[in-house]
C-alpha cells in the first residue's frame, strides 16, 4: 500500500506543477484543489490524507503556520524537496 500512497503523492506534485506553472519553493499551495481539479479522484478518498502525511514526513510541503485556508482547505508551502521530486 506504501507504493500505492507514494505514487499518488508524486502525482499530486505534478498536478501542482502544472497547475502551478511558476511554483517555486516557498509558494503556498492547496493541494487538495489540485488533486480534485486534475482528475486524480476524489480526496476525501483512501489515499489522499496518507499521500499529503507522507509528502510532510518527506519534507517536500509543511503546513502553513499562519491561519490559512482555501475554501476550507489546509494550506501548505512548498519546500525544495518538493520541487527536487516534481
Amino acid at each position: 500500500m506504501e507504493d500505492r500512497v507514494r505514487r499518488y503523492a508524486l502525482e499530486v506534485l505534478r498536478a501542482i506543477r502544472e497547475q502551478h506553472p511558476n511554483v517555486r519553493v516557498g509558494t503556498w499551495v492547496d493541494p487538495y484543489t489540485v488533486a480534485f481539479e486534475a482528475g486524480l479522484g476524489y480526496p476525501d478518498g483512501p489515499y489522499y490524507g496518507q499521500a499529503i502525511a507522507y509528502l510532510v514526513q518527506e519534507d517536500a510541503i509543511e503546513l502553513v503556520e499562519e491561519p490559512a485556508t482555501a475554501l476550507g482547505n489546509p494550506i501548505y508551502r512548498i519546500k525544495r524537496r518538493g520541487m527536487e521530486m516534481m
